[in-house]
């Protein structure tokens, strides 16, 4: 990863998450799974979720300007099924999350019918199914993580004005970045590295995307592969570096790469 890279994920990192220092101050408090959050706070300590259908932290249904600092910690399943790290859901709206490890659910961290959401400055890790799955919300910001060992790093469907900047994803053995639908997609300065059997980056219509310096690496399917005539902007500087560098069904391919 460039000096470049480092610098626009450390700048997105420290924007997002200062801005949260600015706007709250919240007591760190030590939580147990499965516990539901309806107002600002700082974890004081890790937290270990055991069973099937386990939800770490839950954002109380209809929520609003909650910021969730994991102040280093980390909460950590046993990838159950139907298990969930970070589940903002239900109306919940300007939601913020950040500064922590998410790892060993069957999803990390969920973003469903909810608006005004960021997450950044995470590590989310060893998720059986999807490390960030972001669905039917709007105003979403997923910027400056680490998405690793996944079997999809990032999964968004039917969302409008997703922004996803600054991640990298690696071994993630599927998907590495995966839009089906929505509309006012940007993936900026994203990478994909080994791992991604299918695709360092799908996009599936219907969907309108913007893509910009992303970059795919040691993938086993494509580097990048589109589906179903999404509607695509390239931004430039997009690039693969395998042998199956795109496919498109239908052609044409609406990527230039390096």
């Amino acid at each position: 990863m460039g000096w470049k890279r480092y610098l626009n994920h450390w700048l997105c990192h420290t924007a997002l998450t200062g801005l949260a220092a600015i706007l709250f101050t919240a007591p760190a408090m030590a939580l147990e799974c499965n516990t539901v959050v309806s107002e600002s706070l700082t974890l004081a300590s890790d937290i270990s979720c055991s069973n099937a259908g386990d939800v770490g932290l839950t954002v109380a249904a209809g929520a609003s300007g909650i910021t969730i600092d994991l102040n280093g910690h980390s909460v950590t399943g046993a990838r159950k099924e139907r298990s969930i790290g970070v589940l903002v859901d239900a109306g919940a709206s300007n939601i913020t999350v950040v500064n922590g490890t998410i790892a060993s659910f069957e999803r990390g961290v969920v973003i469903s019918n909810s608006t005004g959401v960021v997450v950044s400055g995470l590590a989310v890790r060893n998720n059986r199914r999807d490390g960030v799955a972001v669905r039917n919300s709007s105003d979403v910001t997923v910027a400056g993580n680490e998405l690793n060992g996944n079997t999809n790093g990032l999964v968004g469907s039917d969302t409008g004005n997703l922004t996803v900047m600054g991640n990298t994803g690696e071994k993630n053995s599927n998907v590495g970045f995966d839009i089906t639908g929505g509309i006012d997609i940007d993936l900026t300065n994203n990478e994909s590295l080994k791992g991604a059997q299918r695709a360092a980056f799908r996009i599936v219509g219907p969907a309108t995307v913007s893509l910009t310096a992303n970059r795919a690496l040691g993938y086993r399917g494509y580097g990048y592969q589109f589906a179903d005539a999404p509607i695509v902007s390239d931004g430039g500087g997009n690039s693969a570096r395998g042998k199956k560098k795109n496919a498109c069904f239908p052609d044409p391919c609406p990527l230039e790469l390096k």
